[in-house]
């Protein structure tokens, strides 16, 4: 279950960080433990949607929040007929794992938000290293 409490801190940090690059890295450790939404195929809940751009990058869109899922699905047609889009929760070395399989090169939080945040394969690198002493 995601904690109520961290998806108002995580929140906080992605939208400090929209607003101000120099706090990026606060959001992007913000992450390391985070527990997400995501959306997956009807037919495989294993296998996570994502999208890909007309440049043909693919991305991975994690939630903070069912209700930012919600919205994305409604968005990007995803919703099945009793109006929901199949979904789980995930935690984020999973969905970087998942990720590198499906060949996605980024993660997005929060996608068509104002307080939206890529993470590309270099921040994947950094968030899967373990923490330095």
């Amino acid at each position: 279950m995601v904690s109520p409490d961290a998806v108002v801190a995580l929140k906080a940090a992605l939208a400090s960080a929209a607003r101000d690059s120099s706090t990026r890295a606060r959001a992007v450790a913000a992450l390391r433990g985070a527990v997400l939404w995501v959306a997956t195929w009807p037919t495989d809940p294993t296998n996570l949607r994502t999208l890909t751009n007309s440049e043909g990058v693919t991305a991975l869109p994690l939630f903070s929040e069912e209700r930012e899922l919600h919205d994305a699905s409604v968005r990007y047609a995803w919703l099945n007929v009793d109006g929901q889009a199949p979904r789980r929760t995930i935690a984020l070395w999973e969905a970087m794992r998942l990720a590198k399989q499906q060949k996605a090169q980024l993660l997005v939080v929060d996608i068509g938000t104002e307080h939206a945040l890529e993470l590309d394969e270099g921040d994947m690198e950094l968030l899967s290293a373990p923490p330095s002493s």
